[in-house]
């Protein structure tokens, strides 16, 4: 036990370690005059360290020797302190959470959700939770190979990223986080009451949209793989095909965008006629 200045005293070569090892401190205390017994330190320990012991002052009190753990002032051990000592003493590997990191940690355990919620988030942040290749690093026999896409293995940041080619858990994402914005500028600008029913709505409607954009996307990739004669598209402006089937593109088009004063609430309109292989201005107007 590294009970002289935090370290383990080394025993005089002369002393047997059986013996050695049923030593108290109490056994090199004189309790009657309560001072240490200098020959019998200087007999069991060496030299250098019997010196460190004798100038180690002694307790006024009589009390029995009892476990002291040090990274506590009441000397006791606590979970936390424990912690504390693994993570920064023996540098693990634990995650080492920055400053802002850790306010994040503190504000989950202040919110109101289900405690299983908590504590689950909680081993989200210190990769903490479960998952396949924890379960290895902890020692258990088990494939670590993703069950869902099979093309890496199962960790944190696999099963909540793009997991392989679906990305499926990130439209999800990302589709709450619009949906939030999308109730708050409903709450700024239309001074819509927002309830958890309209943000569900919003996040549905944005994973519709998603569904329709790569849908489309997938449709007009099919059609440049067949050489279709594209016109050459703007960025930000989407193509119309009018009064008649779809069967190619005219030698022109047409560029319409509006814009309006908040103050005023003055609005204005322009259109432009381009030729579609040179992209100079036909016509134009608002």
């Amino acid at each position: 036990m590294p009970w002289v200045k935090g370290d383990i005293p080394l025993v005089n070569s002369s002393q047997s370690l059986g013996v050695a090892l049923t030593w108290k401190v109490s056994d090199f205390i004189d309790r009657d005059t309560r001072t240490w017994k200098a020959g019998k330190v200087r007999e069991c320990f060496d030299w250098d360290w019997a010196k460190k012991i004798l100038s180690m002052e002694l307790p006024l009190d009589n009390e029995d020797d009892f476990l002291y753990w040090k990274y506590h002032p009441s000397g006791r051990y606590t979970v936390k302190t424990g912690y504390f000592y693994l993570s920064k003493e023996l540098g693990s590997n634990t995650t080492i959470c920055v400053a802002r990191e850790q306010e994040f940690i503190k504000l989950i355990w202040r919110m109101n959700i289900p405690p299983k919620w908590k504590l689950f988030l909680w081993k989200l942040c210190h990769d903490g939770i479960a998952v396949k290749e924890n379960l290895a690093k902890r020692g258990m026999s088990t494939d670590t190979e993703c069950d869902r896409c099979r093309e890496g293995e199962e960790n944190s940041q696999h099963l909540f990223s793009e997991d392989g080619k679906q990305g499926g858990r990130w439209v999800s994402f990302i589709a709450t986080l619009w949906g939030l914005w999308k109730a708050r500028n409903a709450r700024c600008f239309r001074n819509v009451v927002g309830t958890s029913s309209q943000v569900k709505d919003f996040i549905d409607a944005t994973i519709q949209d998603h569904e329709h954009f790569t849908y489309r996307a997938g449709i007009l990739s099919k059609e440049e793989a067949n050489g279709r004669d594209d016109p050459t598209l703007p960025p930000g402006f989407i193509c119309v095909q009018l009064g008649k089937e779809r069967t190619g593109f005219d030698d022109f088009r047409v560029e319409v965008d509006g814009s309006w004063d908040r103050t005023t609430t003055g609005a204005g309109i322009g259109w432009a006629v381009k030729d579609n292989g040179s992209g100079g201005e036909v016509g134009e107007g608002g």
